[in-house]
């Protein structure tokens, strides 16, 4: 492969996956060691959408049953929801 190649094919790569990508000389002599990396990562930047997504999306729900709280019920009601939906995120105690 030419020098001039080889520079421009780690610059593309290097730009997609930053700092993990390794030097392209490596990838060369490990070509499925590299596609399993390639998968790896796109595996890991799809499940991390998807947690992002779902933390969102109760957060959102959160948001939603304590403004119906607030509507239907009395402040400390709604106060009470609001500590109950929120409840799952602290740490159990021992």
């Amino acid at each position: 492969m030419s020098h001039d190649l080889e520079k421009w094919c780690y610059g593309v790569l290097r730009h997609r996956f930053g700092d993990r990508l390794l030097t392209l000389t490596d990838m060369m002599e490990k070509p499925t060691m590299l596609a399993e990396t390639l998968q790896e990562w796109d595996e890991q930047k799809i499940n991390e959408g998807r947690t992002e997504g779902l933390l969102a999306g109760r957060e959102e729900e959160r948001e939603r049953i304590r403004r119906l709280a607030e509507r239907h019920f009395d402040a400390a009601t709604a106060r009470e929801f609001a500590r109950l939906i929120n409840a799952d995120d602290e740490p159990e105690s021992l």
